[in-house]
């Protein structure tokens, strides 16, 4: 590990493992956590399981980008001592697996060899019932993976550690992109508005002298000088909001363009790009007046500039839309799942993870302290908790059709298990103390293994474990979620085993709760003094499930709000710019006998029937994103027509409200104020 990848040594080297037996590796944030100050070389650390070990060097903390972030490293060879892990045993499959290449070695060449290292050394170690299934070479289950993929592109189950989605990176970089149009819009319409009130000043230049190309470069200096003061401000933000930030996504990010060249260069070519883009309509467009026609302060009506005027406030609002749509499903989607019946309880059930092994001897004396308190309503064990069920294997019974071939997740359980999460019982009955023989092998299987098994007559029907143990199905059991919602129900079944388990599971009362936690403390306390107590709440860790899709929310709605903002910023200066340029048009209007209510009227409308476009655009694009996303659930709402029709009647209402008080100012003002000029 320590010659493929780097790890940097502050304290010791791993060389020194050789020579020491029962040794043990940790970071620099445990030295400084456990140790203090002190030279932690040579200190013991106890573990979970009782095991003890030297600490024979310290190494600098992994940085928060890294594949993995480890704190604690200790050699196969010391860590298997204690444990009962084979490790000749090609079946086992506890390890991630890492491989450097040589230089010039063909990954793709490689890979294709796989199966044949796996048919050579894999099969004879697998147990006789699996083996006796086989026919022809093993299927491949195993590839090689470039280590820079797994993070963003890797789905697979039972990751070293939590991974990202792509999808979510570009989803957000687009819109991203989507608000700095809106922004950029807002600076074209802007600069437009200011450029025609400057057109005595490129009148009196062009007069003067001043070509065209040079009147061009002159505004777009001043676009790139406004983006580069932008810029600049926003890196302050940036370095303000970045801690809250951190600990909303549960990452410790950093910006420092300063220090980081492609970061840097990034920002400089984004910088230029906007700055051109925001400033090249205005440039050509100002540039373009006839000095004998802008100096005399009359200005032609542009066809062409209206109709991309009306395209931004299009674009604009359509972008607003999209987000508010989404910000909708994405929150409908969420209530589903918080109120979705998973098929098992959920509610007031403590979790108390168990790696010392003093707790597992004494458990059936633990249950019985901890039932003796009246807030406390059951108590369970479990290998793996319901929501989280990541073990599999094939299923195998006598009888069985060869060509009946399909995976089955399992979980060891004791008695009270699915009493304990009001897990439904279809057939047969749980598992009881009354039948002694179900310590000796006893199943219960859902709704799902039982459709896959074929098995028209379960209860009674003969199953095996994965290691092979032979025993019976005692009943079934309605299908329940084993993992988060983007799942679909899979096959399962339930093993007793009273001995072998990660977790205790407590169910309490939902009063006195801070007291119920410190008498079931009391209780493990008087079992593992020297253990850690450490506990979380059921519902806590289901919810963590969808911590991406609370955070997407939240992001959604930051962005939405920002889109209306700028829609709303955007929407206003241009209102103010065409009344400013209607203004004689409305006092004659007034002078022939228009109402008050009428032009107000007119001018709404004139800007209602863009945003009102601007859901043809939208939508589609909405629905079409949206889509795409709920894909990734097995269990999703239906897209319904209520998000796109609130989406639009919240558009125009905010539009309407953002130009209300210039309109009507506009359209209640003397027509004389306008008139008496002319």
């Amino acid at each position: 590990l320590f010659n493929l990848l780097s790890i940097d040594f502050i304290r010791g080297n791993y060389r020194d493992a050789v020579r020491h037996p029962s040794c043990i590796f940790i970071s620099e944030r445990v030295a400084t956590k456990y140790f203090g100050d002190s030279d932690p070389i040579g200190k013991i650390i106890r573990t979970g399981n009782a095991s003890e070990f030297s600490v024979t060097g310290v190494f600098r903390n992994m940085p928060e980008n890294s594949h993995f972030i480890l704190d604690f490293i200790v050699p196969y060879r010391d860590y298997f001592q204690y444990t009962d892990n084979d490790t000749t045993n090609w079946f086992r499959n506890y390890t991630y697996t890492y491989v450097l290449l040589r230089e010039g070695v063909d990954a793709d060449a490689l890979d294709k060899k796989i199966p044949d290292i796996i048919d050579k050394y894999l099969f004879e170690n697998l147990p006789a019932h699996i083996r006796n299934e086989i026919k022809g070479p093993l299927p491949r289950i195993f590839y090689l993976q470039p280590l820079t993929e797994i993070h963003l592109h890797s789905h697979l189950r039972q990751e070293i550690s939590a991974n990202n989605d792509i999808k979510y990176i570009v989803l957000f970089s687009v819109i991203a992109f989507m608000t700095l149009v809106i922004a950029c819009i807002n600076y074209i319409n802007l600069a437009t508005a200011r450029g025609e009130k400057r057109g005595k000043e490129v009148g009196i230049r062009k007069v003067a002298g001043a070509e065209r190309k040079q009147l061009i470069f002159q505004f777009f200096c001043e676009s790139l000088v406004i983006t580069v003061l932008a810029l600049l401000l926003s890196v302050v933000i940036i370095q303000i909001a970045l801690p809250a930030f951190n600990n909303f996504v549960d990452r410790q990010l950093s910006f420092n363009p300063w220090n980081d060249p492609k970061l840097f260069a990034g920002l400089v070519v984004l910088t230029l790009l906007v700055g051109f883009m925001a400033g090249s309509y205005p440039a050509v467009r100002i540039s373009r007046f006839a000095p004998n026609v802008i100096i005399k302060g009359v200005y032609t009506k542009n066809t062409a500039g209206l109709t991309l005027r009306n395209i931004l406030v299009i674009t604009q609002f359509a972008i607003t839309i999209f987000l508010l749509i989404s910000s909708f499903i994405v929150r409908e989607q969420l209530d589903f799942i918080n109120n979705y019946d998973v098929g098992y309880e959920k509610e007031q059930i403590v979790v108390i993870p168990v790696r010392e092994k003093e707790i597992h001897r004494q458990i059936q004396t633990i249950k019985t302290e901890l039932t003796k308190y009246e807030a406390i309503l059951g108590v369970a064990t479990c290998a793996r908790l319901p929501n989280d069920i990541d073990t599999f294997t094939s299923a195998d019974w006598p009888g069985k059709n060869p060509e009946l071939r399909f995976t089955i997740n399992y979980n060891t359980v004791d008695y009270d298990f699915i009493t304990l999460f009001d897990i439904g019982l279809l057939k047969g009955r749980n598992f009881s103390k009354d039948f002694p023989s179900d310590e000796n092998g006893a199943f219960l299987i859902n709704e799902a293994a039982l459709q896959a098994s074929q098995i028209q007559s379960p209860l009674g029907h003969p199953f095996k474990h994965w290691r092979g143990d032979m025993g019976k199905i005692v009943g079934v059991i309605k299908d329940f979620n084993l993992r988060s919602l983007h799942n679909s129900i899979e096959p399962l079944y339930l093993y007793l085993d009273t001995e072998n388990f990660s977790y205790i599971t407590i169910k309490i009362k939902p009063t006195h709760v801070e007291e119920t936690l410190d008498k079931i403390k009391e209780v493990i306390k008087k079992f593992s003094a020297n253990y850690p107590f450490e506990y979380s709440f059921f519902d806590d860790l289901f919810t963590k499930a969808y911590f991406s899709e609370q955070r997407m929310m939240t992001l959604f709605n930051l962005f939405t709000l920002m889109a209306i903002i700028l829609s709303c910023m955007g929407l206003f200066g241009l209102v103010l710019y065409t009344i400013e340029r209607r203004v004689k048009e409305f006092g004659i209007r007034k002078v022939l006998g228009a109402s008050a209510t009428s032009l107000f009227i007119l001018l709404i409308k004139e800007f209602v029937k863009w945003i009102l476009l601007s859901n043809i655009v939208a939508w589609p694009l909405a629905w079409l994103v949206m889509s795409r996303w709920l894909e990734i659930f097995a269990y999703r709402i239906d897209l319904a027509w209520w998000p796109f029709i609130l989406s639009a009647v919240v558009a125009v209402c905010i539009a309407i409200i953002t130009i209300s008080s210039q309109t009507l100012k506009a359209a209640n003002d003397n027509p004389i104020h306008a008139l008496k000029y002319e």
